[in-house]
């Protein structure tokens, strides 16, 4: 009988021992991701902050014809599936159409092109409906309802379309930007935001990966371009809780309410206080920045999202286990060595260290938006960016990274990226059009001529 618990014992110290070892690895490893983030926070914060003094406002708004797509993309976007959103699916994006298809749509409209003006009505229409309407968390989902952010800022800069929506619409759009900018206000402001989303989700944090950070900060820069400065700040400042969850019941916006009415979300007075605080002055900050530094929050993001240095994958190239890597022709990858690499390329999560494709594009598409939606507006322009050597270097950068990223991705150049992620080996991930690659990769070579900088490497 002794012996028996003696191997019992045995048996259970060897488990006690194994969870803590597992748990000082994992705990080490999350600190270690947690302390490369910070060290990039200060430095960053202090030269997107600066940029304000550079460049206050806008210039003139280029051209319209400027930001026309292109054929195929037209051609892609007028079959592909309306974007729509559940809160109640798998995955936590609450939406499975990601291709793009709306920005598409709006930019045609936008540029004089009627070809896609209907398909960019029913596309409006759709997510106005109240059971297919963004859910406006505040966290990760903000990735996915940048998009759709952006159509209806893009919507209402153009006429032939704003004025065939009825004032119900209108004031549907207007609803569903405000709870926009409310969630991402409390998700991403300085003294306010705690890893809680506004339907009271934990799985974010404003200084996590770019995939999480550039959506719930690029709604920041997409809601105030939509609201302008005054009055962004006045609904802040103002923001009357159950106001503004009587206003979501009598429109019956139900993926809205949904968030803003979750038994699990924080309480209203937190959140009413939270949004009205005022920061050093202000009622928004973000690390030290504020809204109306429209290219420092740009610059924020898109500076931390191309902040590592070119490589084929993780270990030299070689991966772990073979995996984090390039398929193919790493001897032929451009720029190697240079900063300006995705940082999900060689970044971390909860488990280690984490080199994905994936995530990557997840950065990447977003960001788009968000510089889609300052070139429009006049804010980053050739003429800016001459007067910022920061936003030249951040845009340098852009194009290494983006060139870096496509070149991995391509079936005849790199052969695709042999993901890693999780601890976890994942898939071999090529550009295909099931995302709409295309359409983005035009988008970016679109904005990248507005700007008069080299198109991605043919």
């Amino acid at each position: 009988m002794k012996s028996f618990w003696y191997i019992l014992c045995a048996c259970a110290a060897c488990v006690l021992g194994y969870i803590i070892i597992t748990g000082i690895r994992t705990w080490m490893v999350r600190a270690q991701g947690h302390f490369a983030r910070a060290d990039q926070v200060s430095d960053i914060s202090l030269a997107s902050d600066a940029i304000y003094r550079e460049v206050s406002s806008p210039d003139r708004k280029p051209a319209r014809v400027q930001f026309c797509p292109s054929a195929s993309s037209i051609s892609f976007a007028k079959s592909a599936p309306l974007i729509w959103f559940d809160p109640n699916l798998s995955g936590g994006a609450h939406t499975w159409i990601v291709n793009g298809a709306e920005v598409v749509k709006a930019l045609t409209a936008y540029c004089g092109d009627f070809r896609l003006n209907t398909d960019l009505l029913v596309q409006i229409r759709n997510v106005l409906t109240p059971s297919k309407g963004p859910t406006a968390t505040g966290g990760y989902q903000d990735q996915k309802q940048l998009g759709v952010a952006f159509m209806f800022l893009i919507a209402r800069r153009t006429p032939a379309i704003w004025n065939q929506l009825s004032e119900v619409e209108r004031a549907l759009i207007d609803l569903t930007m405000e709870a926009f900018m409310y969630s991402s206000t409390f998700t991403t402001k300085d003294e306010v935001a705690a890893s809680l989303g506004m339907n009271g989700d934990t799985n974010l944090n404003r200084d996590w990966n770019p995939n999480y950070q550039n959506g719930m900060v690029g709604m920041i820069i997409v809601t105030a371009l939509y609201w302008g400065f005054d009055q962004f700040e006045s609904k802040l400042a103002t923001y009357d809780d159950a106001a503004f969850l009587r206003k979501l019941r009598v429109s019956n916006l139900k993926n809205l309410l949904s968030t803003y009415a979750n038994p699990a979300r924080p309480k209203a007075t937190t959140i009413q206080a939270g949004l009205r605080r005022m920061v050093k002055g202000e009622v928004y900050r973000f690390h030290g920045v504020t809204e109306r530094n429209m290219l420092g929050l740009f610059n924020y993001i898109a500076s931390r999202t191309f902040s590592a240095k070119i490589s084929c994958g993780l270990n030299g190239g070689s991966g772990i286990d073979g995996y984090g890597r390039i398929a193919k022709n790493c001897d032929l990858l451009p720029n190697v060595g240079r900063k300006g690499m995705i940082l999900e390329f060689d970044g971390w999560d909860a488990e280690g260290k984490r080199s994905s494709s994936t995530y990557s594009w997840d950065s990447w598409y977003p960001l788009n938006y968000v510089r889609a939606a300052l070139q429009i507006d006049g804010w980053l322009t050739p003429s800016t960016l001459r007067r910022s050597a920061t936003l030249v270097e951040t845009m340098d950068r852009y194009r290494i990274g983006s060139n870096d990223l496509l070149f991995k991705l391509s079936p005849e150049k790199g052969g695709g990226y042999k993901d890693y992620a999780h601890s976890t080996d994942g898939e071999t991930v090529a550009l295909g059009n099931d995302h709409g690659a295309e359409a983005n990769v035009d988008l970016f070579n679109i904005l990248q001529g507005n700007l008069e900088l080299p198109v991605i490497d043919k």
